[in-house]
């Protein structure tokens, strides 16, 4: 089970070295009392890991005289006992690599986010800050070049994470970059340096796939896109701060080495699957960034001519984002280039195209009810009509979320969404709903129903077709969004659009508390009417 950790290495996070964990597990079944609590977590968070990623990969050659859900189940109680028996406060690199690796098990385990996800990631903030992580080992002579390379891998493993979840649960970032000075890890292999290392090799290009070059490739996007999403936090936000955002994610887009650049599947006949992969989670950060920025220049370009690139900016990103979707989907299937790698739809992905979903939803809502105001129509921007080309995508992205709502609840939330919108925009599809859906015959034709090249596309597609004719058996409450195509709320929609919908509605001001609401986002009158406006 190890050795299968370290054959799947290109998914997890570069944070342990091979050959140093080698000599560590060898001298362990030597002497296991002499091992220290967190390594042993560390141990079972690998184990906890692998057990999670290899099942839900094709060919899994796992004992099938183990029941996989007993085994991740065991390895992570013993995870979770050796962590928390550790003093955080004298938290040494094992708790760290131990943590991280139990954070990115967890993540494969669930669909949908979970707040502990953040509560985690604050805890290995904060035990890396206490470890200095955050100064670069230049500061410290006692460390040897590989344990300073190591802090490195780690530091920059932990501010992606913070970034990208901070953004998804619609909260703060907990780092403050003014105060880092921790430079990036070199592009090396883990046969290139180790524990007897006196100087270090030069970085290898970026473009070569070293386990730390897809994180190295995307650390101008990363950057660019947390200080969008700490923009969207300001309580107070700069005047301008739009336009030199949107540079800076153009600018770091165009800096993605060029291996790891978008490029039609088609065109990536000799790439491996993961280096796919790679691309699309670089780009789509990318087009999120795009859409969470300029979302707000929907509405205010119908009536201010100056708001139209922003308006083309979010719908192109947002339709591209839907385009990856359906792409994604599609490889992911048996016989496809993805589907080695494609079968864990993590809930990063999800919620992003949920987000671009809903905001194209709005701009063709917007389009049919500005008819008579809308100065930045779709002629004046792309020089053709898109309503059909929007709606085409909306109901793929709707076949495809229902095909996942089994698996997760916010994939049955989204679909239940979608259908609902797509009953006010375009009522000939066939879902009729007011606070619910009713039972109903869809009239579009469900992705990959038009190929039929193997049995199980045509099945799938049987199934998907029956699946959205029948009723949705949570109730979950669809607002009437579109009735009111008054002022739009954009706090209210902020709480769906940049986190996972469970915001608090009511402060407890004697405990100084937040009170959720039971209920879930679909609940939330998004739209407000503004009086003599």
């Amino acid at each position: 089970m190890v050795a299968k950790y370290f054959e799947m290495l290109a998914f997890f996070r570069p944070v342990v070295h091979p050959k140093q964990f080698q000599r560590e597990y060898t001298n362990f079944w030597k002497n296991p009392a002499a091992v220290s609590i967190t390594w042993l977590g560390l141990l079972f968070s690998m184990l906890q890991l692998t057990v999670q990623v290899s099942r839900q990969l094709p060919n899994d050659a796992s004992n099938p005289a183990l029941d996989p859900d007993d085994m991740v189940s065991t390895f992570r109680h013993c995870a979770l006992q050796c962590l928390t028996l550790d003093d955080y406060a004298k938290g040494d690199i094992h708790l760290l690599q131990g943590m991280l690796t139990h954070l990115e098990a967890e993540y494969f385990q669930s669909l949908d986010p979970q707040a502990n996800f953040y509560i985690l990631t604050g805890t290995i903030v904060r035990v890396a800050l206490m470890l200095k992580l955050h100064r670069d080992p230049r500061h410290f002579s006692n460390l040897s070049p590989f344990q300073a390379e190591m802090r490195r891998r780690l530091w920059l493993s932990i501010v992606h994470g913070d970034v990208l979840l901070s953004f998804q649960m619609g909260l703060p970032s907990m780092i403050l970059h003014r105060q880092v000075d921790t430079t990036l890890p070199r592009n090396l292999r883990e046969d290139d340096f180790d524990e007897d290392t006196k100087l270090l090799p030069q970085s290898r290009p970026v473009d070569n796939t070293t386990h730390v070059a897809f994180y190295l490739a995307k650390v101008p996007v990363i950057e660019a896109f947390g200080q969008i999403a700490s923009h969207l936090q300001d309580v107070h936000p700069s005047p301008g701060a739009v336009q030199a955002l949107d540079a800076q994610l153009r600018t770091a887009r165009s800096s993605v080495p060029e291996y790891y650049q978008i490029r039609p599947i088609e065109d990536s006949l000799i790439d491996p699957a993961f280096a796919l992969m790679c691309r699309f989670a670089i780009d789509q950060i990318c087009l999120t960034g795009f859409c969470i920025l300029h979302r707000k220049g929907l509405v205010a370009a119908r009536f201010d001519q100056n708001f139209k690139q922003s308006r083309q900016a979010c719908v192109d990103a947002a339709m591209k984002m839907l385009e990856y979707q359906h792409v994604r989907h599609r490889e992911s299937k048996p016989g496809g280039r993805l589907s080695g790698v494609g079968a864990t739809m993590l809930s990063f992905t999800k919620n992003d195209w949920l987000l671009a979903a809903m905001l194209i939803c709005l701009d063709v809502h917007l389009s049919a009810t500005n008819k008579q105001t809308n100065v930045s129509d779709d002629e004046s921007i792309w020089g053709r009509d898109r309503r059909e080309e929007m709606l085409k995508a909306l109901e793929r992205s709707y076949y495809i979320w229902r095909e996942y709502s089994e698996e997760s609840v916010e994939a049955l939330k989204a679909s239940e969404a979608l259908a609902a919108m797509l009953a006010k925009i375009r009522p000939e599809f066939g879902i009729s709903t007011k606070y619910g859906l009713t039972r109903t015959t869809a009239t579009t034709t469900p992705v990959n129903c038009q190929s039929q090249s193997t049995l199980n596309s045509a099945t799938a597609c049987t199934a998907t077709q029956n699946d959205a004719a029948e009723t949705s058996g949570l109730g979950l409450q669809v607002p009437d969004m579109f009735s009111e195509p008054g002022d739009i709320d954009w706090d209210e929609l902020d709480r769906f659009f940049i986190s996972t919908g469970a915001m608090p509605s009511t402060i407890d001001n004697d405990n100084n508390v937040a009170i959720y609401d039971s209920e879930d986002w679909l609940n939330g009158d998004v739209w407000t009417t503004v009086q003599g406006s």
